[in-house]
């Protein structure tokens, strides 16, 4: 099959299998904010994000002027809340400049912004004839070219670069990225592609050597690794609830979480084992978060200062998903206490 082919062949595709993206748009503002929420996310995780981030926040000017703790309470959830603060801090860039970025290269420049996003944002708001290669583009050429090569590799990714400006020589980035990552996602899956079916099967390498479940070479993985938290509920006498503001630069920066210190697993297993906490694991990309909570005021010793916080107002803030699990289930009866 010539390259020709295969491309209108997609087209016809992409045509035909009705896809739609309710979120797609031309307007720089709502392109970014989906292309940033939908990093590392799942559509159907995203959409109620999305949703919600553009009702509170309709425009870039709006973003600008919001606190932070405002734009880490809508995005409470979604995860990789460094995606946040970044699109602050760009907010605040295009309202001073006044100006939208107008080519790939200018998209780079703006925090948050890596070659994919820059690439999607440049060909489908800006109408530049450019890549945007995210993981379905990767997967489905490294099948077509049967590529037996690390393609997250400076070499690998130059390469691959070279395979897509090539396809775009004969077509319009605008349209065919989006038919690109549509394709991966329904088509050339990860996991059971549907080969049977597939309009590029006579162009796919790796479908006539059989070797399409190798294909792209897997990115080597470090283990995740484990760390153990103790958390402290305190409700005063003033019915004001103990919280902490995470400023270091870990784990949920910016977030307000319960006191807590960190502690070694052979401590973590005695804590669990003398008392009735509640626990919690969260799974992070590259290490799990076990936490339990222990109803007492927190000792001395932590190493992140404790605010009082009347609890109506502290349920409020932007927080961690173990703090929110814990303060969700304590809280209702401190708030039913009151009512009475």
């Amino acid at each position: 099959m010539k390259l020709e082919i295969l491309i209108q062949s997609l087209q016809h595709w992409h045509k035909e299998s009705g896809i739609q993206h309710e979120w797609k748009s031309n307007s720089p503002y709502q392109a970014w904010v989906v292309e940033t929420i939908l990093q590392q996310t799942r559509i159907a995780q995203g959409s109620a994000y999305i949703e919600r981030f553009l009702q509170r926040f309709p425009d870039v000017s709006s973003l600008a002027k919001a606190a932070v703790d405002d734009v880490l309470k809508v995005w409470e959830g979604l995860g990789y809340y460094r995606r946040a603060h970044l699109m602050h801090k760009a907010a605040k860039i295009v309202k001073e400049r006044g100006l939208w970025p107008k080519t790939k290269d200018e998209w780079l420049n703006l925090p948050g912004i890596g070659p994919y996003s820059a690439g999607a944002l440049a060909s489908f708001v800006n109408n530049e004839n450019c890549p945007a290669i995210d993981g379905n583009v990767i997967r489905v050429f490294a099948r077509w070219y049967d590529l037996d090569i690390n393609l997250y590799s400076a070499q690998g990714k130059r390469h691959l670069h070279s395979l897509v400006e090539n396809h775009l020589a004969h077509c319009h980035a605008n349209q065919y990225n989006q038919i690109l990552m549509d394709f991966g996602s329904n088509v050339c899956k990860p996991k059971k592609p549907l080969c049977s079916v597939c309009v590029a099967q006579a162009y796919c390498k790796s479908f006539t050597k059989g070797t399409i479940e190798d294909r792209p070479i897997k990115k080597v993985k470090r283990p995740k690794t484990h760390r153990y938290f103790i958390l402290y509920w305190h409700v005063n006498e003033c019915q004001q609830l103990g919280m902490a503001k995470r400023e270091a630069k870990d784990i949920w920066r910016g977030l307000w979480t319960l006191p807590h210190k960190e502690i070694a697993m052979a401590h973590w297993n005695s804590v669990i084992e003398k008392t009735n906490a509640l626990t919690h694991r969260q799974v992070l990309s590259h290490q799990y978060i076990n936490t339990a909570v222990l109803q007492q005021k927190a000792p001395t010793d932590i190493s992140i200062d404790t605010h009082y916080i009347d609890l109506p107002d502290a349920i409020l803030l932007p927080m961690d998903r173990s703090s929110r699990q814990y303060i969700d289930h304590l809280a209702k009866g401190y708030i039913l206490r009151g009512r009475q």
